[in-house]
């Protein structure tokens, strides 16, 4: 796919996406828009950039939402499972975000009650510029009405309001919303590792109550024998937690 633009794949139906464990290379776009599937396995994506398309607007909640994911912006399947799949590259949100926002690295939102497990995003994320809107980030999963097990993040995400923020962020390594959450890594405790992947970096001035987390940001029913090696840093003041 290198050097040729993508269309991401819309209203997909089938029972199930099998990757074969083969590696894709230079999509400009998410893999799946929006999808019905109920089973996603074997994906390895590998892409230099994504960028914020218009066919990510969907309605959630009887509101506009910029859902994105570079394996599955939105996936509207209750029982839908992801396993064993991949991401690499660098995700960007554009300047003057005027629309609510759930962006993650693999997936942006899924209805999805059932379980996502062996994933795994080195995807940076980058959100910058006039943000108008509330935006829910995470490394892996934006939000999820199911379960992660064995979710690893490698990719660091900046967000940077130019203008003063007046509304809610939620942005953390795996998750910003979801069910229970296990044996899930922000970042990695290998040697010389601790501290240079998973890290969450916030500048520009917040004016709202906000939530940031390693593991996860908002909400989780529980988090069990999780880690974060990343660190948060919120307009220059350093936390690692």
């Amino acid at each position: 796919m290198t050097g040729k633009t993508w269309t991401p794949i819309e209203g997909f139906a089938g029972n199930m996406f099998n990757g074969g464990g083969f590696k894709i290379k230079g999509l400009t776009a998410p893999l799946f828009g929006a999808t019905t599937t109920g089973f996603i396995t074997n994906v390895h994506l590998e892409f230099d950039e994504m960028k914020y398309y218009d066919q990510t607007i969907h309605q959630i909640g009887g509101n506009d939402w910029v859902v994105m994911g570079a394996l599955v912006c939105f996936l509207n399947n209750t029982s839908a499972i992801i396993s064993n799949c991949s991401v690499s590259g660098t995700i960007n949100i554009p300047d003057g975000m005027a629309k609510l926002g759930y962006i993650g690295g693999i997936v942006g939102y899924t209805t999805s009650t059932r379980k996502f497990s062996h994933i795994v995003s080195k995807a940076d994320i980058n959100v910058s510029g006039n943000i108008q809107k509330s935006q829910f980030i995470a490394g892996c999963v934006s939000y999820t009405a199911g379960s992660l097990d064995n979710c690893q993040n490698l990719g660091n995400i900046s967000v940077n309001p130019t203008s003063s923020a007046t509304y809610e962020f939620a942005v953390s390594g795996i998750t910003a919303l979801s069910g229970d959450i296990t044996n899930c890594i922000n970042g990695s405790d290998k040697d010389g590792e601790i501290g240079k992947y998973g890290n969450i970096t916030i500048s520009g001035t917040l004016n709202k109550t906000n939530y940031f987390g390693g593991i996860s940001s908002k909400q989780a029913t529980n988090i069990k024998n999780s880690h974060n090696y990343g660190n948060i840093d919120v307009g220059g003041e350093q936390k690692n937690q």
